[in-house]
């Protein structure tokens, strides 16, 4: 039997007048907005240096301003990211050129191998054969069937869900391409952006806006919400941060492998559920459930974990230790 201990987190958040989080910013890897510049957006230490090409310029994107790559390799620093674990990652792209026409694949996205590790690394990328966005991670590809056009912007999420073992990719927050992932690899290599992982060659020609890349699972809704309304807004709450004791009561214990709730009316009916460890890996998300059920089923090893209760009105979520 496995006893919790709960300790209450750091925050409630209140819908009020302005919209709930959409995507959790503590689990954000890396955010670039490309507002002039190269400057990592979240809340890690990740640094960007352009390492090939022209020294990036910017132009009108679909959020403020898009970096132009030509040619160019920009490399992550210190991005902390292991593509052994769930993850998603999203960009908007626009091609100048497009890769038939070049006869080579762009890749926009390549995670660099590690020596002594897996070639388990992601890409997402734009195919020589039939101008199709590409995806992979692991040794499984998932491409899309319909091709791309040139001087058009497409919303691009790829998102692997280790505890399910699923490889999605979504075009314009469409499920285009789902593919099993059967044994996951691990690489922490850095990021390459606009280029293949050896920071030359199968450049992509064209613009990106609105680079994210977080531990999350996002599904068709906080894709949908992204491209509408752009990360920085699905990362803000719109309204100040409040004590528990002023707004949202959750409480949680663990029984016999239950996760027992109790919240108060201000959450409303129905809920996602999502439980993270300390390091901000996802263990277990559901769809959405009746929080009147208040009994749910979970295995959980002894350690610290971060619930998240994400209904129409409220976010809270509650740090507590199974022991």
């Amino acid at each position: 039997m496995k006893n919790l201990l709960l300790l209450l987190f750091a925050f409630s958040l209140s819908l009020g007048v302005g919209f709930s989080q959409q995507i959790d910013p503590s689990l954000v890897i890396s955010y670039l907005d490309f507002e002039g510049d190269l400057e990592d957006g979240s809340s890690t230490a990740v640094a960007y240096n352009q390492t090939q090409g022209d020294p990036m310029t910017f132009s009108t994107g679909q959020f403020g301003n898009a970096g132009v790559f030509s040619n160019m390799a920009v490399v992550s620093s210190g991005l902390g990211f292991n593509s052994f674990y769930s993850f998603s990652i999203a960009a908007w792209i626009n091609h100048s050129e497009l890769s038939s026409v070049l006869d080579r694949a762009q890749t926009w996205i390549h995670q660099k191998d590690v020596a002594g590790e897996n070639p388990g690394r992601v890409h997402l990328e734009v195919l020589k054969v039939g101008d199709r966005i590409g995806t992979f991670t692991s040794g499984i590809r998932n491409d899309a069937e319909d091709a791309i056009v040139a001087d058009t912007w497409y919303h691009v999420t790829s998102v692997f869900d280790a505890n399910e073992g699923e490889l999605y990719l979504y075009v314009d927050g469409v499920l285009v391409s789902t593919g099993s992932v059967p044994s996951p690899e691990s690489n922490t290599g850095e990021i390459v952006v606009g280029a293949g992982k050896g920071e030359g060659g199968a450049y992509a020609m064209g613009m990106m806006d609105d680079f994210l890349i977080t531990s999350e699972v996002l599904d068709a809704a906080d894709i949908d919400f992204i491209m509408t309304n752009g990360v920085a807004a699905a990362m803000s709450s719109g309204t100040s941060v409040h004590n528990m004791a002023e707004a949202g009561k959750l409480d949680a214990w663990y029984h016999e492998g239950v996760l027992n709730l109790r919240t108060d009316d201000d959450f409303g009916n129905k809920a996602q559920l999502a439980v993270y460890s300390m390091s901000g890996q996802l263990v277990k998300k559901t769809d959405w459930v009746s929080l009147s059920d208040n009994r749910f089923n979970i295995d959980l090893k002894k350690g610290v974990y971060i619930l998240k209760v994400s209904s129409e009105t409220r976010i809270n979520n509650v740090k507590f230790i199974v022991d």
